[in-house]
C-alpha cells in the first residue's frame, strides 16, 4: 500500500512538474494566452503599437522583471487586451507607452509599473491593483467602474476631456498616493480610502459625491483655482485627515484649517481672503471692485502688482512701468528694466531704440511717479519723452503731455 503511494505522489510530482516545463513563453508581439493558461515574459517585448498581449479568461500574464514597450512614436497599439472573464497581471515588471484594457468581470494587477501613454488602464467593471505605479500619462491614468486598491500611486498624469487621474465610480484603498498630476486627482462616485495623500495636483485634490476617508494628508491641491482639496456633495466622514481648503454645495464644510476664511475675491480695499498655496490676494485691476489671487506657478505676466511668477532659467519676474499701469516683465537676473528703477533718475534698462525717463501721472486726484520706456522724443503734445534736467514729462487730464519741475 505504501509503494502505491509512494508511485502516485512521484507521477503527480512529475506532472506537475512537466506543466511548469511547458508552461507558455511570451516572446514576440500579438501573442494570445489561451484561458486559464499563465504565460511568461523572458525577455523585454518592443512592440511597434499593435497588440501586444491578449489573455484569455481566467488567464496569467508574468512579467518576470521584464517589460513590454510600445515603441510606436505616436503611442498607437491595443496594448495588452483581456476581453473576457478575468485576467491577472503580475510583476515584477513594467508596462510602458501601451496601456491596459479590461472588458472583463475582473482585472487584478500587481507589482507592476505602467508608465508613459495616454491611458495606463481602462477597466470597464472592478479592477484591483496592489502595488502598482502609474507615473506619465497624457489622458488620463486609471479608470475603472469599481476599483480596490492597496499601495498605488498616480503621479505625472496630464489629465483632458473632463477626466481625472484617478477616474473611478467607486473606490476603496488603502495607502493610495495621487500626487502631481495636471488636473483633478481623484473623481469618484463614492470613495472609501485609509492612508491616502493627495498633493501638488493642479486641479482640485479629490471630486466625490460621498467620502470617508481615515488617515489621510491633502494639500496644495487646485493652487490656480478655489484651492479645494477636495469638494464632495455630502458632508464628508473624515478622521485624522489634514487638508487645507474644502468645498461643498454651499461653501467649506469647515473641516479644513483655511475653510473659515472667505475666499479672496471681496473687497477692496482690504483683499485679505483665502488664496491656496503660496498665493497672494490683491486688487484686481480689471475690475476695481474685486481682488484676485496670484502664486508663483502662473506665468510672471499673470501677476502684476507682486511680479512673483515663472520665468525661464536665468531671468527673474520684476515689475515695469510706473504703478498702477506696469506690467509684470522677466528680465535677465541682475539687469534692472526701467520700471523697477528709482524715480526721477530712471537708469534702468529698455528695448532698443527707447529711452527710460520719468513720467508723472494722476492716479484718483494723486500724483504718481514712475518711469516707463519711450520713443525717442522731447515730451510734448504728441506723446510722453524726454525732458530737460530736474523736469519730469507729466500726463494732463484730458490727454498730452508737457515738462514740470521734478517733484
Amino acid at each position: 500500500m505504501r509503494d502505491s503511494i509512494s508511485v502516485l505522489a512521484s507521477i503527480v510530482l512529475a506532472a506537475a512538474g512537466g506543466a511548469d516545463a511547458l508552461a507558455m513563453e511570451l516572446t514576440s508581439c500579438g501573442q494570445v494566452v489561451p484561458a486559464r493558461e499563465r504565460a511568461t515574459l523572458t525577455a523585454d517585448l518592443f512592440c511597434e503599437g499593435g497588440l501586444a498581449v491578449e489573455l484569455g479568461a481566467r488567464a496569467t500574464l508574468d512579467l518576470a522583471g521584464f517589460a513590454i514597450v510600445n515603441t510606436d512614436p505616436l503611442g498607437r497599439g491595443q496594448g495588452v487586451q483581456c476581453p473576457k472573464h478575468s485576467c491577472t497581471i503580475v510583476g515584477p515588471g513594467e508596462i510602458r507607452g501601451f496601456h491596459v484594457r479590461s472588458e472583463a468581470r475582473g482585472l487584478e494587477v500587481r507589482n507592476v509599473a505602467l508608465r508613459d501613454g495616454r491611458i495606463a488602464l481602462d477597466a470597464v467593471a472592478r479592477a484591483r491593483l496592489v502595488d502598482v505605479t502609474v507615473d506619465g500619462f497624457d489622458v488620463a491614468g486609471v479608470l475603472a467602474r469599481r476599483l480596490d486598491a492597496e499601495r498605488l500611486r498616480v503621479s505625472n498624469v496630464t489629465v483632458r476631456h473632463g477626466l481625472a487621474a484617478l477616474s473611478v465610480t467607486s473606490l476603496r484603498g488603502t495607502d493610495v498616493d495621487v500626487v502631481g498630476n495636471e488636473g483633478d486627482g481623484i473623481l469618484a462616485r463614492k470613495i472609501r480610502a485609509t492612508n491616502v495623500t493627495v498633493t501638488d495636483n493642479t486641479g482640485v485634490g479629490i471630486v466625490a459625491r460621498r467620502l470617508r476617508l481615515e488617515g489621510a494628508t491633502l494639500r496644495d491641491n487646485d493652487v490656480l483655482g478655489r484651492g479645494a482639496d477636495f469638494r464632495s456633495a455630502k458632508r464628508p466622514r473624515l478622521r485624522d485627515v489634514s487638508c487645507t481648503r474644502s468645498d461643498g454645495p454651499r461653501g467649506p464644510w469647515g473641516v479644513c484649517t483655511s475653510d473659515d476664511q472667505d475666499a479672496c475675491g471681496l473687497g477692496p480695499p482690504s483683499c485679505g481672503g483665502f488664496c491656496p498655496g503660496d498665493g497672494v490676494c490683491v486688487p484686481n485691476l480689471a475690475s476695481p471692485d474685486a481682488c484676485r489671487c496670484v502664486a508663483s506657478a502662473q506665468p510672471c505676466g499673470e501677476t502684476y502688482p507682486v511680479c512673483g511668477g515663472t520665468c525661464a532659467a536665468g531671468e527673474e519676474c520684476v515689475v515695469s512701468g510706473p504703478v498702477p499701469f506696469g506690467v509684470c516683465t522677466c528680465t535677465p537676473i541682475g539687469v534692472t528694466p526701467c520700471g523697477a528703477a528709482a524715480a526721477p533718475s530712471c537708469a534702468g534698462a529698455c528695448p532698443t531704440d527707447a529711452s527710460c525717463v520719468p513720467l508723472l501721472t494722476s492716479i484718483g486726484g494723486e500724483a504718481v511717479l514712475g518711469c516707463d520706456c519711450t520713443s525717442p522724443g522731447a515730451c510734448g503734445p504728441s506723446g510722453p519723452g524726454s525732458c530737460l534736467a530736474g523736469q519730469v514729462c507729466a500726463g494732463l487730464p484730458g490727454g498730452g503731455w508737457f515738462c514740470v519741475p521734478a517733484p
